[in-house]
């Protein structure tokens, strides 16, 4: 088989073995034993790890009213029915006093045992048609620390460019973290 059937075929699988959908309590236990098999996941993520269940379903809440706020849209990444991640659009701004933003920010990640498999870009990639196409947005920008290579790939593959570093951007997990910011315009 030729490589570009191969990369087709393989790319076509991968798409009709991914669905997203909006998070519901029923996806908590799911997300809940993501959690508690994957502990380097934290390191990257933009809050911490709920300590227990309870914590989850604090933090669900917590993202269903900014979703009832439209400030975020948020799906839950599910691989052949089941939950494997989580991409979202945070941070919707579509104006500011007089100023006219239309602007969101790309976020994802992948359960350890589905990375390396296209999963997480395919997500970011339809995340990012939502915001432009049914959002409006104007520009969706992108933060990953410096050490998430794989974030990294995932937004330049997007066509992402890098636009500058946060040094000390946050203290967590008893160090300080840098980051990258990214950025894409619509069209």
């Amino acid at each position: 088989m030729k490589k570009g059937l191969l990369t087709h075929s393989l790319t076509h699988s991968l798409t009709h073995s991914l669905t997203h959908k909006e998070l519901l309590v029923g996806d908590l236990e799911e997300l809940w034993l993501i959690f508690q098999e994957d502990a380097e996941l934290g390191k990257y993520l933009r809050f911490e790890i709920p300590r227990n269940f309870a914590e989850l379903e604090a933090l669900f809440f917590s993202w269903e009213k900014k979703n009832k706020n439209k400030q975020v849209v948020r799906w839950g990444i599910f691989y052949n029915g089941k939950l494997v991640g989580i991409v979202s659009l945070q941070n919707i701004i579509y104006q500011s006093g007089k100023r006219i933003k239309n602007v969101g920010e790309l976020g994802f990640w992948v359960a350890k045992n589905f990375r390396k498999k296209g999963i997480a870009y395919y997500s970011a990639k339809k995340m990012v048609e939502h915001g432009f196409n049914k959002l409006k947005l104007h520009k969706i920008i992108a933060s990953c620390v410096v050490d998430n290579i794989g974030s990294q790939k995932i937004v330049e593959k997007l066509g992402m460019r890098k636009v500058g570093l946060r040094k000390d951007h946050y203290f967590y997990l008893n160090r300080w973290w840098d980051m990258f910011t990214y950025e894409i315009l619509e069209n």
